[in-house]
């Protein structure tokens, strides 16, 4: 071989392996580039998983906002997320600030802070480092008028759990604060079934399907005390039609409701205690009931407020939407608002829309036909022959003081992001 063939051979070999090492380099900075890209992604995802924990607590409890002005430390712990592990890093969330607006129709305003770290590794030489992420967000509570309350837009709303079990139908919508369950086949829902807390429920049972609302649990507005300035004795059984006062009037003790109101503005009852509904009850018009006790709806009871006669009990869905249609064209005209349970009991036909702080039962046997709607704050165990359906309260029966802007959830409305490598 020649001189200049040898320094070939040797200059190729050289060049070679340089392009050998620096390939390895390369690869190197590339694998650690990689590492250093999934390390973040890791960061990232983590940071989020605490973002969406905070956005929950933030949505859960938009009508507790004001414990940051009155006691900053409990509302750090409410709305905020505390160090928590995570898949193979941490997250934290804090609530830097407040800000409420000036009049009840400005949204309040809350500014946070969501950090994550994870460590990444290499196989070559182990760790390589650690990601730390924030994301900086703000959010406003959005307010909404509905009109109506927002118990009053579906078939059954509670704060707690739904129970339905036994042969039920419900037209409409069902919802539940806490947990949504069934039992059995035999009961049908048109309509979609949601729940915020957990759902033991046969989703082939709900025509419009099964769906976590994982925003806002639906607000539940208060009911106002039993007030007036006519006091009534009732130590008998007591006869609407004895009253002269349509602005409404107050009663103490037990009694039956027996008559029916008059025609024209609604007609408002206070009862001052249990309430206990029997037999044929015909209130014409617009009607609001507020009882300061538990209401029990007993025997053959017949509350409606029109003079049409009940449907059959035994009719489809369609025949109970043209009944609505005939009998009841702005809506449910019967708001009946308790401070304790509601039960009903027997064969009962009640043409209401039923409000109550305590729960809802059924009980004992007998056909039960409900057009209206229910909200409990309470537990609701429906059970037995009953069939729901649902129409929306008309806004002459919801109490003028109730205030209709509620809180819808809150919106992002400012985001940033980064990842810092120490």
């Amino acid at each position: 071989m020649g001189q200049y063939a040898v320094i070939f051979v040797i200059a190729a070999f050289i060049f070679g392996a340089v392009l050998l090492f620096n390939a390895q380099l390369s690869a190197e900075d590339a694998n650690q580039d990689l590492s250093a890209y999934q390390v973040d992604r890791f960061a990232r995802g983590i940071t989020l998983v605490g973002l969406k924990e905070a956005e929950r607590n933030l949505n859960d409890a938009t009508d507790t906002w004001d414990l940051w002005t009155t006691d900053p430390t409990a509302a750090q712990a409410l709305f905020g997320v505390p160090t928590t592990s995570h898949d193979g890093g941490t997250y934290s969330v804090a609530i830097d600030s407040f800000e409420f607006g000036a009049l009840p129709t400005d949204p309040d305003i809350v500014w946070l802070t969501a950090s994550g770290t994870y460590d990444g590794w290499d196989a070559a030489s182990g760790m390589v480092g650690t990601t730390d992420y924030t994301v900086k967000a703000t959010y406003e509570t959005g307010l909404t008028d509905l009109g109506v309350p927002p118990g009053f837009r579906d078939a059954i709303i509670s704060d707690m759990l739904v129970d339905l079990r036994g042969n039920v139908e419900i037209s409409g919508g069902v919802h539940s604060n806490d947990e949504l369950a069934s039992s059995g086949g035999a009961f049908d829902v048109y309509g979609q079934g949601s729940y915020t807390g957990s759902e033991t429920a046969d989703d082939d049972q709900f025509d419009g399907g099964i769906v976590y609302s994982d925003s806002v649990a639906i607000p539940i507005v208060p009911i106002p005390p039993p007030s007036a300035d006519i006091h009534y004795d009732t130590a008998a059984p007591f006869n609407l039609n004895d009253s002269t006062d349509p602005a409404g009037f107050l009663v103490d003790g037990w009694f039956s409701i027996l008559g029916h109101g008059d025609d024209g503005d609604a007609y408002v009852l206070y009862v001052d205690g249990d309430l206990d509904i029997t037999g044929d009850v015909r209130l014409l018009g617009y009607s609001r009931i507020y009882v300061n006790g538990a209401v029990t709806m007993g025997g053959n009871v017949d509350l409606a407020p029109v003079s049409a006669l009940a449907p059959d009990l035994s009719q489809d869905v369609l025949l109970a939407q043209t009944w609505v249609e005939d009998n009841l064209p702005n809506g449910s005209m019967i708001g009946i608002f308790a401070t304790g349970d509601i039960t009903i009991s027997g064969t009962a036909f009640v043409v209401a829309s039923l409000y109550t702080y305590g729960a809802v039962k059924f009980v004992g046997g007998g056909n039960k036909l409900i057009i209206g709607g229910i909200t409990a704050f309470q537990p609701l165990d429906m059970r037995g022959n009953a069939k729901i359906y649902y129409t929306e309260a008309s806004e002459e029966i919801i109490d003028p003081g109730i205030n209709l802007l509620v809180p819808n959830g809150i919106r992002l409305i400012g985001y940033r992001e980064w990842a810092e490598r120490p």
